[in-house]
């Protein structure tokens, strides 16, 4: 029996970590390489700062993530997201909407597939409806805008009182 020597088992050692720590930042980051997963497709003219690894949702529940976000071939412009979900039972029919939205305050992307009503279920590969929702910030901004207009009349209406006083 050959003794092994010391670098032999410090370079073993070495390595074995290198690959542990890869393995667990991709796990961190929600790749399992030992899931099965099925993959979709979305085209979309501008992805709202959509990112590789956020997170796709059916109602409120992960599962699965943006594996690739790439421009389509052609040169229009357009960018097709490959985004890969879980196989664990869940299925949704082929007419269903992948829409962007945010997910929280921050403005943090993520794809939430809101199912269509087609009896023909979506497989690996197809390409679904796409859609953009606003963020939090521009639909606060839609709310307030009414607001707005009625406070800037009321401004006026206001300073045409003082204007007529004086």
């Amino acid at each position: 029996m050959s003794k092994l020597r010391p670098e032999f088992k410090i370079g073993v050692l070495v390595v074995a970590g290198l690959v542990l720590l890869v393995l667990g930042v991709n796990y961190l980051k929600g790749f399992n390489p030992f899931a099965k997963t099925i993959t979709y497709y979305a085209v979309y003219e501008d992805v709202a700062g959509l990112a590789v690894s956020n997170p796709v949702l059916i109602n409120g529940y992960q599962i699965g993530q943006v594996r690739s976000i790439d421009f389509l071939e052609g040169g229009e412009g357009k960018l097709i997201v490959a985004f890969e979900v879980e196989e664990h039972g869940v299925s949704f029919p082929v007419n269903s909407v992948a829409k962007i939205h945010s997910s929280d305050l921050f403005g943090t992307k993520a794809i939430r597939i809101e199912k269509g009503d087609s009896p023909v279920v979506a497989q690996s590969g197809d390409t679904l409806v796409n859609g953009i929702e606003d963020d939090i910030a521009a639909q606060v901004a839609k709310q307030i805008e009414p607001l707005q207009r009625k406070t800037t009349d009321l401004i006026k209406s206001v300073e045409e009182v003082i204007d007529q006083i004086e």
